[in-house]
Parts: structure tokens; sequence; C-alpha cells
């Protein structure tokens, strides 16, 4: 439990800093949250090869790469239905929509730099190894499959709390979108892990995700 604990503070305490107005860019943001990424997955990988557990954790097996797909399409359409639900147009609410765009930033000034459509599929799968490779493995073991599973997803959504505030709209207020998406993507890519004892689907699932959500499907508000 205690690293389990430890990374979502440190989780929370870069986002925050993330999520300040002083990180102008949407590719310094990125960048940052995969500096996050690489350094904890490097603490992952150290323990997960100590304990004699990479291959069994993160080696993909045949199959791993149909059931990430398929967990990626699934989270697409859960969001998209999320977002008419939490954010519907024509409400104040839609604004919430906007400031998690601005936060990710636009579509093209993400693509003109060669080196962050790399990071957007990279860094998901850091984290994977991170959240689903090591910590759900760790809470399962001392707590039961299940509730390693839940627990995780709940830190992993908990992490995204301090976009409640940077990303409140003046009329709409705090804002719970990526809290939300945190806490559904946790589950899911928790729950790919839980059935296949292995991290390899969810790393698949969280970098397609990321990649098409983030630089090729992006609805009009």
């Amino acid at each position: 439990m205690g690293p389990a604990l430890l990374v979502t503070i440190i989780s929370v305490l870069v986002n925050a800093k993330i999520g300040h107005a002083d990180w102008r860019t949407a590719p310094a943001r990125i960048a940052a949250a995969a500096m996050l990424s690489a350094l904890l997955g490097v603490v992952a990988v150290l323990v997960l090869y100590k304990q004699g557990r990479i291959r069994e954790r993160l080696t993909p097996k045949w199959g791993d790469l149909t059931i990430g797909v398929l967990g990626a399409v699934a989270l697409i359409i859960i969001t998209w239905a999320g977002r008419t639900l939490l954010a519907p147009r024509g409400f104040p609410r839609q604004a919430w929509l906007a400031q998690v765009y601005w936060f990710i930033g636009d579509t093209g000034e993400l693509e003109e730099r060669l080196w962050v459509p790399w990071l957007v599929v990279l860094a998901p799968m850091l984290d994977e190894i991170v959240w689903r490779g090591w910590l759900q493995d760790q809470l399962s073991k001392s707590m039961g499959a299940t509730r390693g599973w839940l627990l995780t997803a709940l830190l992993y959504g908990l992490q995204a709390i301090p976009t409640i505030i940077a990303l409140k709209d003046p009329l709409a207020g705090p804002n719970p979108l990526l809290v939300a998406l945190a806490l559904v993507a946790g589950l899911l890519f928790g729950f790919l892990t839980h059935v296949t004892q292995r991290a390899a689907p969810a790393l698949i699932a969280h970098a397609a995700f990321s990649y098409f959500i983030l630089l090729q499907f992006r609805p009009a508000l």
C-alpha cells in the first residue's frame, strides 16, 4: 500500500504544478507528464526486475494487441457518451470541455513538433507499467485481485484531482472531466490487467486511446 500512496501523492503534486499557469503550452505539459511517467516507470521496472516478474507482467502474448485495441475503442465510446452526459452542448458545462481542449492543446500545435506524437504514445505505456504492471499487482497480492484492481483505479483517478481547479470555468465552476476520465480509464485498464494477469493489453489500450483521442479524433464543441 505504501508505494501506491507515495506514487499517488507524487503524481498529484506534479499534476498540480503542470496545471499551473506557468505551463503555458500543451507540448510543455505533455513533456512534463512524460518525464514523470519515465521516472516512475524506471522505478517500476527495477522493482519488477528485482522480483523476477518483468516477463510475467509486461511481455505481450498472442491476442494482447486485439484486446488492447478493443479496450481503446471501448474507452473512446465511453468518453464520447460521458461527454454528452457531463458536458452537453448548449449548457454552461460545455465550457468544461473547452478547458480540457485548451489543456490538451490544439492538434496542429501538437503535431508540428515531431517529438510530441511519440510522447503521446510512449508516456501512457510507461504509465501502465507503473499503475497496472507494478502497483495493481502489489495491491492485488496484499488485499485480493478485485480489491487491488478497484483501489488502483481509485488512486489513478485521484491523481487527476488538481485538474478540477486548474481547468475550472468561471461559469461552469470546478471541472470534473479529467478526474472522471481517469477513474473510468483506470477501471477499464485495470480490468484488462485483472483478466489477463498481464499489463501488456493495458499498455496497448492506453497508448492507442491517447493517440487517437489527442491527435486524431477530437469532437467539435
